[in-house]
């Protein structure tokens, strides 16, 4: 029985005996409703409260973005320097000496012109990548070209073939700015390491076109610097892009 009916009962029951005017029946009467009062509370606090069970939460899961599709260009990498070994004195010497008999050398891959000895020989495939103007006795003039990103400038170039230097143990003594077939150049001074069975002493002119860069390489034997550079100005005088 729940507690409303309970305590319907109890409150008639006392309006029945409102007549009754003894204090110790009224008061019997109040206990009366106090008991079915505790009773019907009892009752309810004792009813098992139903389980709440909560609604789940919607938890909204972001949807992976596309990942964009990234093409990488590739950077070009520095040319490797092909080892020589450097001329004889006495073929720079020659060399020098027959300035008036030179003949023209004209390369279609590298788009360049120059003149060289007349008994030196020309190779595009000694060295991939490389015009190798050759003495009978060794290799001293080496041309290559490559493409270079829009908006390279000289000095990015001539801060790369440092480092390159420099990371192949070469030490750059010396920079200069030169002009080779009417273009602003630089020509460095490289040093082989000392510690080299064959040290070698370069002479490096770089140019920078709006198709790509030339680099112009004479590598002789250290001590003879002088007839070196008169050589090297010499081939530089004939240089020609095309």
């Amino acid at each position: 029985m729940s507690g409303r009916p309970l305590l319907r009962i109890a409150v008639t029951g006392f309006g029945k005996l409102r007549g009754w005017a003894q204090p110790s029946r009224i008061a019997l009467g109040l206990c009366l409703v106090a008991a079915v009062l505790v009773g019907g509370g009892s009752a309810m606090v004792a009813r098992p409260l139903a389980t709440l069970k909560p609604s789940p939460i919607a938890v909204a899961t972001a949807s992976p973005s596309a990942t964009p599709s990234i093409t990488l260009v590739p950077t070009p990498s520095p040319t490797a320097t092909p080892t020589p070994a450097p001329p004889s004195s006495a073929a720079v010497a020659m060399a020098i000496a027959s300035r008036s008999s030179w003949i023209t050398y004209k390369s279609a891959t590298f788009k360049f012109i120059v003149a060289h000895p007349a008994d030196w020989t020309v190779s595009e495939t000694q060295v991939p990548g490389w015009a190798i103007i050759s003495s009978r006795d060794s290799t001293p003039l080496q041309i290559t070209w490559r493409t270079v990103p829009s908006g390279t400038t000289l000095d990015t170039v001539s801060a790369e073939l440092w480092k390159t230097m420099h990371d192949l143990g070469y030490t750059v003594v010396d920079t200069k700015s030169a002009t080779v077939s009417g273009r602003q150049a630089s020509i460095l001074t490289v040093d082989g390491p000392a510690s080299a069975a064959k040290p070698r002493h370069g002479l490096v002119a770089l140019v920078v076109t709006t198709t790509g860069r030339y680099r112009i390489e004479l590598w002789t034997s250290p001590g003879g610097d002088a007839a070196a550079a008169i050589l090297f100005n010499e081939f530089l005088g004939t240089f020609t892009i095309q």
